[in-house]
């Protein structure tokens, strides 16, 4: 892989993905699907595919666990922080039912906090959004964001106890594939466990979509990748995805995965990452928006929420880039490595 790519293009790609599926839903119809996901679930696959590539090649670069960390927290609070807190502000002043001192002094309006700390999430306010099409819903993606998190602990873990020093990366590829395979199909029936919030079934899929871009990482240099066969690939997976829907979870983490980085390994369109990273924004951000124009306007129309909701968050996620993320983000280098440990990684694989 080059240093100049195309994936954060992919990246804003799948965030407006997101958005879209998510204006036909907020506008009272069925989300447009691709075999036996949605739109918009199928560009969370995409992230998490990106994001297992970038954060065990980031964790490879710089194996401190303290420093890691602060990376990855830099990266995320921030935003994180501002839609949390300013959708409270914003929809308690103008969009909840109820009395503003009983609306901020309400346990939902408390619980909704903990979203900034990725445990027991809430994704609705008091009396916000009661009517809309899509009710009480305030924002519903950011439960994927205790999902990631939890694949940038276990990179750490990996690490730290030299897991691959007796597991190689495809085993434990591998073994999710298997593991997503029984579940589809054995236990499908069977009712999914949830520890510490986070749902087994789910983090398997999301869990086997991320290590697909640790293969990526950690096999780059045995991988030949190819701009066709990654069309191809792209194609077969669609095809694929039609034919067995309730199975596309397995040639998404092999054609998908492929695609994604026969494709974005280009710098065709690396000049986007000149601007801005504003798809974490976009993500983060739309869905309140969008809400919010429900509420306003009661459009049945998808494309009238869809290029609205869309403006606007821009609008947002530029800010949010620029005045908080890229601030935040000038701490790292604040960070002197030198006080930490350098953890001893092991390539035998």
């Amino acid at each position: 892989m080059t240093r100049k790519n195309s994936f954060d293009f992919i990246r804003l790609l799948a965030a407006v993905a997101v958005i879209f599926s998510h204006s036909f839903a907020l506008a009272g119809h069925p989300e447009p699907r691709i075999g036996g996901g949605t739109i918009g679930g199928l560009a969370v696959w995409i992230f998490f595919i990106l994001s297992g590539y970038l954060i065990s090649k980031s964790w490879d670069q710089y194996p401190r666990f303290n420093v890691f960390f602060a990376k990855r927290i830099l990266r995320i609070a921030p935003g994180l922080i501002i839609a949390t807190v300013g959708v409270i502000l914003i929809t308690g002043i103008f969009f909840t039912s109820l009395p503003l001192l009983e609306f901020f002094t309400n346990q939902q309006t408390l619980t909704y906090l903990n979203n900034i700390f990725l445990v027991n999430q809430s994704g609705t306010l008091p009396g916000v959004f009661v009517d809309n099409i899509y009710p009480l819903a305030t924002n519903g993606p950011i439960w994927t964001l205790a999902y990631e998190f939890t694949m940038y602990i276990t990179v750490a873990l990996i690490g730290i106890l030299h897991i691959y020093k007796k597991i190689p990366p495809l085993a434990i590829w591998v073994a999710l594939m298997v593991v997503v395979l029984l579940s589809i199909t054995v236990g499908k029936d069977i009712p999914s466990i949830t520890i510490f919030y986070l749902d087994i079934k789910l983090l398997s899929v999301l869990a086997l979509m991320f290590f697909s871009g640790v293969m990526m990482h950690k096999y780059e240099n045995r991988i030949k990748l190819n701009t066709w066969v990654g069309f191809g690939s792209l194609v077969m997976f669609i095809l694929l995805a039609a034919l067995a829907p309730e199975l596309m979870a397995i040639p998404a983490a092999v054609l998908l995965a492929y695609a994604i980085f026969a494709i974005g390994r280009h710098e065709h369109f690396s000049s986007v990452s000149k601007f801005g990273d504003f798809s974490y924004g976009l993500y983060i951000y739309a869905f309140p928006i969008q809400q919010m124009i429900a509420s306003i306007t009661h459009t049945t129309s998808t494309w009238k929420m869809f290029a609205l909701s869309l403006f606007l968050t821009i609008i947002v996620s530029v800010a949010s880039w620029y005045f908080v993320e890229s601030k935040a983000l000038k701490w790292k280098d604040k960070i002197n490595t030198k006080k930490y440990p350098l953890i001893q990684t092991d390539e035998a694989w």
